[in-house]
């Protein structure tokens, strides 16, 4: 969906029969396993077993600290909880991490989502000092970290309904945070807030400019009217420079459609570096052409 946003910095992890395993691909497939196992366990009698890889504060406290490895892989405490959204989510991660994986670079997305799972456990334990606590378990929040970064690369990309993607987190984050202030459920909202914040802050920290908001945050203070009129100098007539000459945007979308054409039927690890310098400068163009007059490119 987003592939012509941009190019792959990493060969493939590994290539099996012609499919090409980058880290979110990895990602799904352990994912999904664990979705399976978890699944087993609570058909044959193993529901202890996934009440030990479920992150408590106070076992963790009392030494079980196993527990921050294994939570994002026990899905479920009990049969009721597995249902049909992990495959929504792993959707998601498929269409949200690649575009960030292929941004970042594989270290740079790996990094990220290490850091996603292993500080929301630390963040609960602070929790339970204050008499808050709440288990955790699954990847839902780490997936949604991933939306998080993906929406700090491309804010301004239109999603479903033709809604930008700013505007789909912003009213989530309004909506969930609404639904948990109602329900008194503090964990929900310290939890949704912290993937939000911190996520923004990493992506901050890896170089992306993380422009969620439309407006930056001297645009919303209320500027002074000067007290004195400024007088300024006349500047001197200069000739104006020609408009540079119009990009024929129909045979750039020509040609990035023959190099991802390309891509689709053998894959990104096959192309030339000819061919990877060029669709990367057909990205840049393409962004550049499609930007409205005087915007900021999304």
């Amino acid at each position: 969906m987003w592939d012509s946003l941009s190019t792959s910095k990493d060969e493939p992890i590994f290539v099996v029969r012609g499919v090409s395993f980058d880290l979110t691909l990895l990602l799904i497939v352990v994912h999904s396993a664990a979705f399976v196992i978890s699944g087993f366990l609570l058909a044959f009698g193993g529901g202890a077993i996934l009440n030990a890889c479920v992150f408590t504060p106070e076992l963790f406290l009392q030494g079980h600290v196993w527990q921050i490895l294994t939570y994002p892989f026990a899905k479920a405490t009990s049969a009721s909880g597995l249902s049909l959204f992990f495959v929504i989510e792993m959707l998601m991660l498929w269409f949200f991490g690649r575009p960030v994986e292929q941004h970042l670079g594989r270290r740079a997305f790996l990094n990220f989502y290490i850091w996603m799972w292993a500080t929301l456990p630390l963040v609960f334990t602070l929790l339970s000092f204050v008499g808050i606590s709440a288990p955790v378990y699954g990847s839902n929040d780490l997936n949604y970290g991933v939306f998080v970064a993906f929406v700090c690369i491309y804010p301004g990309v239109r999603m479903l309904l033709n809604i930008q993607a700013r505007w789909w987190l912003l009213g989530g984050l309004a909506i969930f945070s609404l639904l948990a202030l109602s329900a008194h459920a503090w964990p929900m909202l310290v939890g949704l807030w912290w993937v939000n914040i911190f996520g923004w802050t990493l992506m901050r920290h890896a170089g992306v400019s993380a422009e969620i908001l439309p407006l930056s945050i001297a645009d919303w203070i209320p500027k002074r009217k000067p007290r004195f009129t400024i007088v300024r100098e006349p500047q001197m007539k200069t000739k104006r420079r020609p408009d540079p000459a119009p990009v024929d945007l129909d045979n750039l979308r020509d040609e990035m459609d023959t190099l991802l054409d390309k891509i689709a039927e053998v894959g990104i690890a096959r192309l030339t570096p000819a061919e990877r310098k060029r669709l990367e400068v057909l990205r840049m163009e393409l962004l550049e052409g499609d930007a409205p007059s005087g915007g900021k490119k999304p």
